[in-house]
């Protein structure tokens, strides 16, 4: 009995290693996007739907209203029929559903273009959609998904196919993941204009001309002449002092 337990055990081992790994979503990647992908950005919501020929998502499920207004809006007019493939209703190994959308192979002039600006028009898309009232459901993200994009149900950026207790490592170890791919954040600059915003703050110091001396002093840094005002370095811990709401500087007592 027992080795036949063994060999049912071992064969399972076998089986979980021999089985591929389910497919996950992958981050967009560094680097600004083209100015004419961020244009759509600014369109007004109502007018991007017109122009889209999109129709309100309609089904008795929330998963059926995203995919009937995804199939509106990616296949109302010619330039996204080109670059889009219809729709389609997924499921990950946690149960979540989502609608991948594959990019066509066709190539020309609006041919096939990257995942990565592929995502991006459609991450407009569904803004202008939500924001002109053409589909209401649950928070949702939307991801890279191999050579396509795919939108899920979630309130946690690259959660497909991944388990549950990974999301709050997963915020932990980026915040800056949910502004960026959470549908809904107040926050619509980039996350290269960020990132440049904050390397400017930090090379601000660093382009101050001069030396830089102990809080207080002159450029001597404390050294030379006395001044008539007295010592420059006593005048260093005065001002230490006014500036820490009069706190004296520890001095231990000479043996």
């Amino acid at each position: 009995m027992k080795e036949i337990q063994i060999r049912n055990y071992i064969r399972k081992i076998i089986k979980e290693q021999n089985e591929e790994e389910p497919q996950t979503t992958q981050k967009r990647g560094k680097g600004r996007y083209k100015k004419e992908i961020e244009a759509v950005g600014k369109v007004p919501p109502g007018e991007l739907m017109q122009r889209l020929n999109a129709k309100k998502g309609a089904g008795d499920s929330d998963i059926k209203k995203l995919i009937s207004f995804l199939d509106s809006a990616t296949g109302g007019v010619e330039a996204m029929k080109i670059v889009y493939d219809s729709p389609k209703e997924k499921k990950d190994s946690h149960d979540r559903l989502g609608a991948e959308i594959p990019l066509s192979s066709i190539k020309g002039a609006a041919g096939t273009i990257p995942a990565r600006d592929g995502r991006r028009y459609i991450q407009y898309t569904m803004e202008a959609g939500k924001k002109a009232g053409f589909i209401d459901i649950p928070p949702f993200v939307i991801e890279i998904f191999g050579k396509g994009v795919l939108i899920y149900f979630s309130d946690t950026p690259y959660m497909w196919n991944r388990a549950k207790n990974n999301a709050k490592k997963k915020k932990v170890a980026n915040e800056s993941v949910v502004d960026e791919e959470l549908l809904g954040e107040p926050d619509e600059s980039s996350q290269d204009e960020r990132e440049d915003a904050e390397k400017d703050e930090y090379s601000v110091s660093a382009n101050v001309a001069g030396v830089v001396t102990p809080l207080g002093t002159g450029p001597t840094g404390g050294k030379g002449k006395k001044d008539k005002e007295g010592d420059p370095r006593k005048r260093a811990i005065d001002a230490n002092e006014r500036a820490f709401g009069g706190g004296k500087v520890y001095s231990p007592k000479k043996k």
